[in-house]
């Protein structure tokens, strides 16, 4: 079909069906530099051949450039501090229409660490998950005393190449076996000048080391539940390579309460009508109302075998 048209018409359809097929911005901008430079070759030029050529360069190439400049600055546009922004409609925060005991605790919980929050929901709901494969035995130790309640948690379970989704090593199977318990000896008891009772939190009882967490017990509670994390100091030595410890930390005293739990990490006693029980009926122990109570750390260990 082009036989029947001029060579200049030939040209014109050629640049444009090789500038609409480019797959992106470069590719186009290359295309019609190169069609550019045909249609200025004496036997081609032409104002309206020329004309043409040059408004396909210069749309391509703009377009090539602004495609740069924008994939370069668009993402700090996009970014808020150190978070990505969100959309509000995907934000879902509960109007309150008065402050009362009940709103309060709402906005309470709703700050507390995702973590703790992401435990009660597994713990509350029906775990129809890789749990069922875990092994838990709940045993009370020989130290287990009403004023210093123990516990202690061992479980196994296994992994194997289908849950890693490994294509090789069809047969590899880790097992993973492991304990906690409470640990009271990690808790010193501390006053400061003003008479206000701390305690002061010494991850397996290592003072030397820079890990440490202080709770004040005695004037209110932290509402939003304080929550830190420890890795053995010597998790990097050959000793630790097999069996990891770790641990966790949660300021529980004082926290209002809806039910009544007798867990040494989150013992309760009926409220009274405390000023900081927020209208609950209960409120988690302090070491103040309970001296011995000072298991709010939990030592885990984890064994890997390949």
């Amino acid at each position: 079909m082009l036989i029947k048209f001029s060579v200049n018409d030939r040209l014109k359809m050629v640049g444009l069906v090789a500038l609409w097929n480019c797959p992106d911005p470069l590719s186009a901008s290359t295309k019609s530099f190169e069609y550019l430079w045909v249609t200025l070759k004496r036997e081609h030029r032409n104002f309206k051949s020329v004309r043409r050529a040059l408004v396909m360069a210069v749309v391509s190439s703009t377009t090539m450039v602004a495609s740069i400049i924008v994939g370069i600055l668009y993402p700090n546009w996009l970014r808020i501090g150190s978070f990505a922004p969100v959309h509000p409609v995907s934000v879902y925060w509960p109007s309150f229409d008065t402050v009362s005991d009940e709103a309060t605790v709402d906005i309470y919980s709703r700050s507390r660490p995702g973590v703790l929050r992401a435990l009660g929901s597994a713990e509350a709901g029906e775990l129809n998950s890789m749990m069922d494969a875990v092994d838990i035995q709940t045993s009370l130790p020989p130290d287990h005393t009403p004023k210093q309640p123990h516990k202690q948690i061992d479980y196994r379970y296994e992994i194997n190449a289908q849950d890693f989704a490994l294509q090789n090593f069809a047969n590899l199977v880790m097992k993973v076996s492991g304990s906690c318990r409470t640990d009271y000896s990690w808790a010193t008891r501390r006053k400061s000048p003003a008479g206000y009772t701390w305690d002061t939190y010494y991850p397996w009882g290592e003072k030397e080391t820079n890990q440490s967490f202080s709770v004040e017990t005695e004037l209110s509670p932290s509402y939003r539940l304080d929550f830190v994390t420890w890795l053995h100091p010597d998790i990097d030595k050959p000793q630790q390579h097999g069996n990891r410890s770790f641990a966790f930390l949660a300021a529980t005293a004082l926290i209002p309460s809806q039910s009544y739990s007798e867990d040494p990490w989150y013992q309760t006693q009926s409220s009274n009508g405390s000023e900081f029980s927020l209208g609950l009926p209960n409120v988690v122990k302090s070491a103040a109302t309970s001296p011995g109570l000072l298991g709010d750390n939990r030592d885990m260990r984890r064994r890997a075998l390949l």
